[in-house]
Parts: structure tokens; sequence; C-alpha cells
């Protein structure tokens, strides 16, 4: 999916309420595979920190993955019901297992008509990014893309954290596709005591931003409404 058109992709994603919606919203936002994704359980979630360490026996390479999630990633999350340790994030139906292989799949394509594969997100993720000039080797990072020199691996996971942390919230925050100086605008009116938030989308979820003093975009996260 071109990356200008994934914003009205999550406003339609974000409306339909089911746990493989929120496990492909989840995915998007984190940059990682379907079954890193699938498979992911509390254990593996420092919320505080709000980092996920995928093991290294559901990652492709067979490399343990550290992703800085970005506040919308931790908000979702939260928003789930929280089970012990062991449980799965995006449970199915049936005790002890988590949302089907397909899941996915079937909500992007059956339910919410889009063409493209959930894989593609990643390629969407990668593409803005080199547009957008992030580094090549902080987005291979980021996306776990196989780097051969193990030194390099390594200073890559950790050293490069704080910068893709920044990278994965301005991807988030172009994911909402709220107009960020917009959203800044309203806060800065409400503090003055003149109009409110609104979100961008009618949809059950508001959108709130925070400016940064740097220039990196405001941080963005959502709040989920539950009927």
């Amino acid at each position: 999916m071109p990356y200008e058109n994934v914003p009205v992709f999550m406003a339609k994603l974000r409306a339909h309420k089911t746990m493989a919606a929120r496990a492909l919203e989840f995915a998007i936002l984190a940059g990682g595979r379907t079954q890193e994704t699938l498979g992911a359980r509390w254990r593996e979630i420092d919320l505080d920190s709000a980092i996920w360490t995928v093991p290294e026996g559901r990652m492709k390479k067979g490399v343990e993955h550290i992703v800085p999630l970005p506040p919308q990633a931790i908000a979702l999350l939260r928003s789930l019901p929280h089970g012990e340790d062991d449980t799965y994030i995006f449970a199915g139906r049936d005790a002890g297992r988590c949302v089907g292989n397909d899941s996915m799949r079937d909500t992007m394509q059956r339910q919410l008509g889009a063409t493209e594969t959930v894989h593609g997100f990643r390629t969407s993720f990668r593409t803005w990014g080199g547009n957008k000039g992030y580094r090549r080797e902080v987005l291979e990072a980021a996306i776990a893309h196989k780097i051969n020199d193990q030194a390099e691996r390594a200073y890559c996971q950790s050293n490069y954290l704080d910068e893709r942390r920044t990278m994965m919230t301005a991807w988030a925050n172009h994911c909402d596709g709220a107009p960020v100086a917009d959203n800044v605008r309203q806060l800065r009116a409400l503090k003055a005591g003149k109009g409110a938030i609104r979100a961008p989308f009618p949809f059950q979820n508001l959108v709130f931003c925070v400016a940064s003093n740097s220039e990196q975009p405001a941080s963005c996260a959502h709040a989920y409404i539950r009927r």
C-alpha cells in the first residue's frame, strides 16, 4: 500500500472492533510481521518503557528483536484485556489460542476491501522512512532485516534505539493522518480557554497530540472509547 494511503486505511481499521483488527493495527504501528504479532504474549511487553522484545524463536532470522513502541501502540495495548504473562495479547475465541493466522489478512481484504497484503505495510513503512530521510541502517534495524555483520547488528539493536523510537513515533503520527500542526493549535487554544479537542475521524477514538521542543513531529496517542 502506498504510504500516503495508510492514514485512510487506519481510520477504517480503527472503526472495526475485533481483536484481529487490533492485531493488524499493532503490526502496522510496530512494523511487525504477521507471526511476530499474532504470537505476542504479555511477558514480551514492557508498558512502562514502551518496549516489545520479540524472542528469537519467532523471528525470521532467529535473532531477538527489540521494538520501541510509539504512544499509539501503548494506548492500544492498554485498551486490551491484560492476561497473565504467558497469555497471548491478541487472544482468539478458543482458550489458550491467539487469533488465527489468516485473521489479519481477512480483516484487511474481505472486510475492509483492501487489495494489498499485510506484509506490504512493512514496505509502506520502509518507503515512508526512506522518503523522510531516515538512515538506511536505522530503517533496516526497525524492520529486522538481516545485517550480516554480528557486531553491526548488535550495535543497531542497542545504540539506534532512541533514534528508532523517534522514527516509530513519527510513523505512528503519519498513520493517524491528523495534521499535527492543527492538533497543536487546538491544544494551545484549549489551554487559552478557546475551542476543544476534536478527533480527526468520526470514530470511537480520540487523538491527543503533545508538541515537541525539537524539530521532530508532535507525539500523539489514541484514547480508545468503549461503548
